[in-house]
């Protein structure tokens, strides 16, 4: 039998809780780029259909699969991605094991891989704009930015 291991390394969050409530807040204020992803007006249609004390966009989306990215906060990296031109990542843990976290990332690559705007970022400038949507999901809680390594095994 033999192992496989995938290491993806990277510069950006770890995906804390996210309250369904804020979640829902988060969409709406984005939803001119949310109905035009893959799945959006269907979580869209969710929004509208759904009492807020009902909703539970993990468990809901936990399906969700977009540009090689599933589950939800593949979503919200989708949105981030459409609107700065910067191709962030979710990466999820292998397994709910405590310890293990979830990141959402610019993963490390040949630089011929990147595009010019991402060539071009400045960490500040990568800091100023990741932050500016850790704020509004997390408030003063909000994840600060960093290097990471995510490892997956087989």
């Amino acid at each position: 039998m033999s192992m496989s291991t995938s290491i993806s390394y990277g510069y950006g969050i770890t995906v804390p809780a996210i309250k369904d409530k804020t979640i829902k807040e988060f969409i709406v204020n984005h939803k001119e780029t949310a109905e035009k992803l893959p799945g959006g007006e269907e979580i869209l249609d969710y929004i509208n259909a759904t009492d807020e004390s009902d909703l539970d966009f993990m468990v809901e989306f936990s399906e969700y699969e977009c540009n090689g990215m599933q589950g939800f906060p593949g979503f919200i990296a989708d949105i981030m991605s459409a609107e700065t031109g910067i191709s962030f990542e979710y990466l999820p843990s292998q397994d709910d094991d405590e310890g293990d976290e979830d990141y959402i990332m610019l993963v490390e690559g040949m630089p011929w891989n990147f595009n010019e705007k991402e060539r071009n970022l400045t960490k500040e400038e990568f800091n100023e704009i990741i932050s500016r949507y850790t704020k509004e999901l997390w408030g003063d809680k909000a994840p600060v930015p960093d290097s990471h390594r995510q490892e997956y095994f087989g």
